[in-house]
Formats: structure tokens, C-alpha cells, sequence
């Protein structure tokens, strides 16, 4: 009962983005002391990398931190590697965004090893492919370092296996990114279809985040463009 208290709590802290910050760190506690009294040092990594992540989110970078460490060190003790694998999707692009590029790709790069370059590994557990997201985000990362022709390799890699998966939240951002970068590419040839393409996904899904990113898409394509009456009705 109690390993099975301490799994449970790590899913509350990793699903529930609307818990109130006091809420979810009372859960976390309570967790963490049920998973050490019963030594779940499995159970332990999956909370620290389910809170790290609330943490960082909601702002609070020495939590966050910490609880990432603690749940790398008991990933080790355990040769737990879907966990050490989600967390280096969590950092990884924590790094990207912070401006940490070479950080970000060891980062990535380590991720995908981890899970034997296995599109399927994890998924279950994640609820998305973290070997897909990887994949994306280190197009994204040599994209951004200047490399736009192995960027765009990644980014069409992750949009394969996100549509072999049936994963249609991740082909919606990699559709995005694809468009984008096959502007910068001076590729001007589909990016209005790839644009388009992700406001019908994000559309059928109805998530108010994947309509924010599809919406934006859209409208820096039409920018790119130049198709300037556009641009206001594609944030409508």
C-alpha cells in the first residue's frame, strides 16, 4: 500500500498543472516520507522528477534543482532508465532555454542513448515518446546553433516517429518547428501547409495550450510571408 501512495502522489504532482502550489508540495511530502519509511527508492525517483518539474514551472529554481538531483541519485541506486531518461527530457530543454546549447545537446544526446535510440521506450510511462521529443528538441538545438541542415533532419525524424505513434500533440510542434526552420532555410515552399497543418491538429485536440503554439505558428508564417491582413486573424 504504501509503494503503491508514493506512485500515486508522484502522478498527482506530474498531472495535476492546476494544484495549487501549498496543495502539491503537501503532497509531495507526503510522499516522500511514505516512499523513504519504505525504502521505494524506485518509487522516491519518479516523485523527485514529478516535483522537480512542478517546481521549476512555477518558478522556484532551488527546489526544482534539488529535486532533480535527489531524483538522479536514486535513479542511479536503481538503474531506473526511464527515469533517468525523463529527466534529461525535462533539463535538456531547461538548458536549451536558459541559452545552455552545448549543455543541452550532451544533455539530449544522453537521453536518446539512454533509451537505445527506442522511439517506444517509456512512452507508456510518459505518456509520449521521449525518445520523439529528444529528437525534436535536438533539431531544435542545432537549429539554433546555426546547423539548419542536420536541425531540419532531426525535427522530419521526430515528426516520423510522432506520426508512427499516433502522437499528435508532439506532430503539432514538430510540424511548427519544421515550418519554421524551413523558412530560415530559405525553403518558403511549404511553410504555410506545415502552418496550417498544425492549426487543424490543435484544432481537433481543443487544448488551449497546443491552440497558443498553433495560433502563433500560423501567424509568424504569414509574417514571413508578408501576407500582413493575415496576421491578425491567425491569433483570433
Amino acid at each position: 500500500y504504501e509503494i503503491k501512495e508514493c506512485d500515486w502522489s508522484s502522478d498527482v504532482c506530474s498531472s495535476d498543472l492546476g494544484m495549487e502550489e501549498n496543495v502539491a508540495h503537501e503532497v509531495f511530502e507526503t510522499a516522500r516520507i511514505v516512499g523513504e519509511a519504505a525504502g521505494d527508492k524506485r518509487g522516491l525517483a519518479k516523485l523527485h522528477n514529478a516535483y522537480g518539474m512542478l517546481a521549476g514551472m512555477a518558478g522556484f529554481a532551488e527546489d526544482s534543482t534539488h529535486s532533480i538531483l535527489e531524483a538522479e541519485r536514486y535513479a542511479v541506486e536503481v538503474d531506473d532508465r526511464e527515469t533517468l531518461v525523463a529527466l534529461r527530457v525535462t533539463v535538456g530543454v531547461w538548458m536549451l532555454h536558459r541559452g545552455q546549447l552545448r549543455d543541452a545537446l550532451f544533455l539530449i544526446q544522453q537521453g536518446i542513448d539512454l533509451a537505445d535510440g527506442n522511439a517506444d521506450f517509456a512512452a507508456d510511462r510518459m505518456g509520449f515518446s521521449p525518445v520523439a521529443f529528444l529528437t525534436l528538441y535536438r533539431g531544435v538545438v542545432h537549429s539554433v546553433l546555426g546547423d539548419l541542415t542536420t536541425g531540419r533532419v532531426d525535427v522530419e525524424a521526430a515528426l516520423e516517429l510522432s506520426r508512427r505513434r499516433e502522437e499528435p500533440e508532439l506532430e503539432c510542434f514538430c510540424l511548427g518547428f519544421a515550418a519554421l526552420f524551413a523558412f530560415y532555410a530559405g525553403d518558403s515552399s511549404q511553410i504555410l501547409s506545415m502552418a496550417r497543418q498544425t492549426m487543424e491538429i490543435a484544432t481537433r485536440l481543443g487544448s488551449p495550450f497546443i491552440m497558443g503554439w498553433a495560433n502563433g505558428v500560423l501567424g509568424t508564417a504569414h509574417r514571413m510571408l508578408g501576407e500582413w491582413d493575415e496576421i491578425g486573424r491567425a491569433h483570433v
